[in-house]
């Protein structure tokens, strides 16, 4: 539910969320930092503190949560085993994957094929892609 927030924190790079994740440890202690701890972190800015005060306030966890496993959408994140290692490794990996059905994880197939077709790049638009037809689904 928190790892679900804070991928959708509008304004925050991918690489400041890696920062913000290196630094607390998941998005749960993000989530319930003080905004003194988070104006600490080098990297974060002013106008990223708000955008995370803002979402903290606009955002209703449990709800949005709900919405999402009622239509049967899951997501793994960097803090998950199973996100794929090879994502891992570019400069600004997405924080999070959305996926319906299973999940195969590091080996999945899909991910090692559009790899050799077109390069690692592609599993960043993969993503941008999925996270609009996920709003689509959320939103409208």
């Amino acid at each position: 539910m928190y790892r679900y927030w804070f991928d959708n924190i509008k304004g925050i790079t991918p690489v400041k969320k890696r920062i913000l994740y290196e630094t607390f440890d998941n998005a749960e202690n993000i989530y319930h930092a003080p905004e003194s701890a988070i104006a600490k972190t080098v990297g974060i800015e002013t106008e990223d503190i708000g955008a995370i005060t803002e979402s903290r306030k606009q955002w209703s966890l449990e709800g949005a949560w709900t919405r999402l496993q009622e239509k049967g959408i899951s997501l793994v994140t960097l803090e998950d085993a199973e996100y794929p290692e090879k994502l891992k490794k570019i400069v600004a990996p997405p924080y999070a994957l959305y996926y319906r059905g299973i999940f195969r994880g590091r080996n999945t197939n899909l991910l090692q094929s559009l790899e050799q077709e077109e390069g690692v790049h592609t599993e960043v638009r993969l993503h941008v892609l999925w996270q609009k037809d996920l709003q689509k689904l959320m939103w409208m």
